[in-house]
């Protein structure tokens, strides 16, 4: 087989498995548990798209042990320790220059 016969098998094949993937699928994958009946989609569309979603899936109320608060708090910590000598030195040359 010569490389453009390769080529054109390979193109072939790449064709035939797209064409078979679109035309294969069975539904939409599109889920309609989340869309709330009760909301007309013309005044609050993004309650109609997501109401019943959102009421099975209750946004929790934050958390002072969430990574970010943890990180954060770190952070605070070390930038205390790292800042707190330096401010002392450039106070003291601060209160030597006023002299």
């Amino acid at each position: 087989m010569t490389n453009s016969q390769k080529s054109f098998t390979a193109f072939a094949l790449l064709i035939a498995l797209g064409v078979m993937s679109v035309f294969g699928q069975n539904g939409h994958n599109f889920d309609v548990s989340g869309i709330d009946k009760n909301a007309s989609a013309c005044t609050d569309f993004y309650q109609y798209a997501n109401g019943n979603w959102l009421a099975k899936n209750p946004i929790p109320a934050p958390s002072e042990l969430g990574v970010a608060n943890v990180l954060n708090e770190r952070t605070a910590m070390r930038f205390t320790k790292f800042s707190m000598p330096r401010r002392r030195i450039l106070s003291a040359k601060a209160a030597a220059n006023r002299r």
